[in-house]
């Protein structure tokens, strides 16, 4: 079977939701063995609508051409009235899909998650990055490095940073790339996960987060040029022993001018409900380790816990902000928000060295505000 991609276009009408996946890995035709499904979730809970061969109450399957590769492979249809759904058209709507079929592996096959995406003005491209596992097989991205010490159809926690390009019109450029892998002495004990990108001047820097084992968890980042090739031989450590892991949510990276980034961070630990930390990254093709890295930037350390940090910069400004949800506001009046979103601006100070210039709240009101996401319209300043 090829290695190739699922396609998924969403869209409705008053009266039906309308999805197609173009499922082009997937060239032989199984009869009723194969099916598709959409999941909606509803206010009376999650929702299935499933399309087969038998079965075809929400759509149907078909097996031909499309525009996407030049042989005959799987395509689903679904057409799934909006009173079935139970809402209204212009309501917004969380969905999930799952394809169930015989397809090729691919380069970097089974688990991937956490995506991140940085545009590039220059190419009119984007890069994806995102976790990927590798669930059996060889225990390592470099097959022939380790072995796995389960057997070769043994679940492995061999866990790497992979980029792809996009295209503008959400086309696949090229094929995936490896960024960073772990590798140990003991391969189950070390993880790179939860990556975040930016790119600005000819330069992507990717973050993560290095999870060892019982022991630390590390910020770790790659410069890239625009054209993916790496410009550090190996990554470099931004901050060591990071404190606690949140969610996906806990790291963001921004770019600002002449090569330098703004690296910020949740961090917490039994003794601290969380801060909001961060460091200037700048790329030095002069340093022998091409990056220089800032001393430790305070964000914003309120007693109560900060998470979920966000980054943008304004160029017409000359400033970073970071935005992150925050409990300040928290007490036990029962209409108290639990969490509100504030947000500070960083400047670079008279020695040089960012610093934090203003802290503002972002939106205060009733309920839970969370998980905070900021980008800066250069069109409209």
């Amino acid at each position: 079977h090829p290695e190739g991609y699922i396609y998924c276009w969403v869209m409705n009408t008053d009266e039906y939701l309308n999805v197609i996946l173009d499922v082009t890995p997937d060239n032989t035709m199984d009869g009723d063995k194969d099916y598709a499904a959409v999941y909606v979730n509803t206010k009376a809970g999650l929702k299935e609508f499933k399309v087969s061969v038998p079965e075809t109450r929400w759509g149907k399957p078909a097996f031909t051409y499309t525009d996407k590769v030049d042989y005959q492979h799987k395509i689903y249809e679904f057409k799934i009235p909006i009173e079935e759904i139970g809402c209204e058209s212009s309501e917004s709507l969380q969905l999930a899909f799952s394809v169930y079929g015989t397809v090729g592996p691919g380069e970097y096959p089974m688990a991937s998650f956490n995506p991140a995406l940085a545009y590039n003005p220059d190419k009119y491209n984007y890069l994806l990055v995102y976790t990927n596992q590798k669930l059996y097989g060889p225990s390592s991205y470099k097959s022939e490095a380790a072995e796995n010490p389960g057997g070769e159809t043994s679940r492995t926690n061999d866990i790497g940073i992979v980029g792809q390009f996009i295209s503008n019109t959400a086309e696949a450029q090229g094929s995936p790339f490896l960024i960073s892998e772990e590798l140990d002495e003991n391969i189950y004990s070390r993880k790179a996960d939860y990556p975040e990108v930016a790119y600005g001047d000819n330069i992507y820097l990717v973050v993560w987060l290095e999870r060892v084992y019982n022991e630390v968890n590390n910020i770790m980042g790659i410069f890239l040029d625009g054209e993916g090739n790496l410009l550090t031989d190996v990554p470099f450590t931004i901050h060591g022993d990071a404190g606690g892991i949140y969610d996906e949510n806990t790291l963001t990276v921004a770019y600002g001018e002449e090569g330098s980034f703004l690296v910020a961070w949740y961090s917490y630990s039994s003794s601290d409900p969380g801060d909001i930390l961060g460091r200037e990254v700048k790329f030095d093709s002069s340093d022998e380790d091409k990056c220089v890295v800032s001393n430790i930037i305070s964000i914003c350390a309120e007693e109560s816990a900060q998470v979920s940090p966000s980054a943008a910069y304004s160029a017409e400004d000359h400033k970073f902000l970071v935005v992150w949800e925050d409990e300040r506001d928290y007490t036990s009046d029962e209409n108290c928000p639990f969490s509100n979103i504030y947000g500070a601006y960083l400047k670079r100070s008279g020695t040089g060295e960012l610093a934090v210039d203003e802290e503002i709240p972002v939106y205060t009101g009733k309920y839970y505000q969370s998980e905070p996401s900021v980008a800066y319209n250069s069109n409209s300043d």
